[in-house]
């Protein structure tokens, strides 16, 4: 269901040419998935219907960042229009463009003020910084300079604010050694500072990684029901890849001692269990338990418990959703005792902590805060750490490492390694911010 509501507005500065101004609001609601998504935008056109301004922005219910989002603001100066974010004037209309894939220009005044801002302390405001690196980059013609400073203004604002997760972010403006002298530093610096808060933080590691073996990249993993990797137990599980070609054989596995570091002899692979979660193809990508229970997928589904319904977080919090979307929630303790019975997860640290599925990398449970942390102290001898499942008594953690940009771009990709590790909490209390 889609609902859109529009406006159209004259707009004139002097003898100039005028423009149009179109602003629209379009709300998108799943029924299957409960879920209502806001799609925001903002269009400046010519008389000929050219593009000289176009913002857009969608927000998801549930999942919209904290803070008020930055207002754009048209201002007429003689026979130009200003664009402004806030009080800050960001571009400049005038016409005629160039050319028809001309951007509005740069106001000067954006590369000085931020300048100023990276002399002095960060506001903690993150969403305006974000919105002005955004607008920036993608209908601003600005220059490298500009761009790099707003990007470092942005990931600044992040890290003051307590969000961690966008700083160091790979960004090709930084590669290769294009940015001016006076900003060659300025980013690892600030990358120094988040590592060093991490350190400090730090609530769980994984110590002493060994490689055990490779296989095939996974589709997905656990607790999804198409795995071929999981725990069963205290042992990590492998399905075996050398079936017959005729598929009269039964499925098997093999089964990894994490502590012996030894592979059992091929076994039965046996069903699913009926805890595993599998992606629903229509809707929104539901997911699904094997008692007919879907959430959206922008809940982090954990788990299923068998006739009951679906394990999630949301909003910081454990959930349990049953039949007729019934919500109700569960302590620490349970899921850690309904997780214990599973093939493995994302979840650790006693259900504090939940994996990102990117890499090693693992946040707190509290949607509040942007903390992030990485298991590994160190990357693998080859490519990056990809992906991770925590064994269901929270003691081990498989962890796959290859090359990222083969193994997701490629129709065949090559074999992933494969590594487990110990997980063992530090010194740091749970709840310890740096400042």
């Amino acid at each position: 269901m889609e609902h859109h509501s529009g406006q159209e507005l004259d707009f004139r500065c002097g003898d100039s040419p005028w423009w149009r101004v179109e602003l629209s609001v379009n709300l998108t609601q799943s029924d299957s998935c409960s879920r209502k998504i806001i799609q925001q935008s903002v269009r400046v056109v010519d008389g000929s219907t050219r593009n000289w301004l176009w913002y857009t922005r969608s927000l998801t219910e549930g999942n919209q960042p904290p803070g008020t989002a930055p207002e754009l603001e048209l201002v007429c100066q003689g026979d130009t229009a200003q664009v402004r974010m806030g009080t800050l004037p960001v571009a400049i209309l005038s016409q005629p463009l160039p050319d028809s894939g001309a951007r509005p220009a740069l106001d000067a005044s954006v590369t000085r003020e931020l300048e100023r801002r990276l002399t002095r302390p960060a506001r903690g405001q993150p969403r305006e910084a974000e919105a002005l690196r955004a607008l920036l980059a993608d209908m601003v013609d600005a220059d490298l300079r500009t761009l790099l400073l707003a990007d470092l203004d942005a990931q600044r604002e992040a890290f003051a604010s307590g969000d961690w997760r966008p700083v160091g972010r790979a960004d090709s403006l930084w590669k290769d050694g294009a940015a001016p002298r006076e900003l060659q530093d300025a980013m690892p610096r600030l990358v120094r500072e988040v590592k060093q808060a991490r350190e400090r933080s730090q609530p769980w590691r994984a110590i002493e990684p060994h490689r055990v073996g490779e296989l095939r990249w996974p589709s997905r993993l656990p607790p999804f029901k198409e795995s071929t990797l999981f725990w069963r137990g205290p042992s990590l599980c492998v399905q075996q890849e050398d079936e017959t070609p005729d598929g009269t054989s039964p499925k098997t596995m093999r089964c990894l001692d994490p502590a012996e570091r030894q592979w059992s002899e091929p076994q039965v692979l046996p069903s699913p269990s009926s805890r595993t979660l599998y992606w629903n193809e229509y809707g929104c990508g539901a997911i699904c338990s094997e008692a007919g229970v879907c959430v959206p997928p922008e809940e982090r589904a954990i788990g299923g418990i068998p006739d009951q319904g679906i394990l999630s977080r949301q909003e910081g919090r454990w959930v349990l959703t049953s039949r007729g979307m019934k919500e109700r929630t569960l302590s620490p303790a349970t899921v850690n005792a309904e997780l214990a019975q599973g093939p493995g997860g994302p979840v650790l640290g006693d259900g504090r902590y939940l994996l990102t599925g990117e890499g090693d990398s693992f946040v707190p449970l509290d949607d509040s805060d942007r903390r992030k942390w990485y298991l590994l102290e160190a990357p693998p001898p080859e490519g990056q750490w990809l992906n991770a499942v925590v064994s269901p008594d929270q003691r081990w953690v498989a962890v796959l490492s290859g090359d990222k940009h083969e193994v997701e771009s490629s129709l065949n990709p090559p074999a992933v390694q494969l590594w487990v590790a110990r997980l063992v909490p530090t010194s740091s209390p749970p709840g310890a911010r740096s400042p």
